[in-house]
C-alpha cells in the first residue's frame, strides 16, 4: 500500500509547508529552488495567518 502524500494536492502542500512548526522544511524547500537566484541563502522567516 502506498501512503504517500501527493504535495501537488493544495491542501497537503500547505499542510507540510504552511504549518507554523514547519518553518526549517519551508525554509529548506525555498532555498534548494531559489538557489540560483538568491544571493544568500533564507535563515529565517515568519509564517502569518491570512
Amino acid at each position: 500500500m502506498n501512503n504517500r502524500v501527493n504535495l501537488r494536492i493544495d491542501f497537503a502542500f500547505k499542510q507540510l509547508f504552511g504549518t507554523k512548526g514547519n518553518e526549517e522544511i519551508l525554509m529548506g524547500f525555498l532555498n534548494a529552488v531559489l538557489q540560483r537566484t538568491l544571493s544568500s541563502p533564507i535563515t529565517s522567516l515568519t509564517l502569518e495567518d491570512p
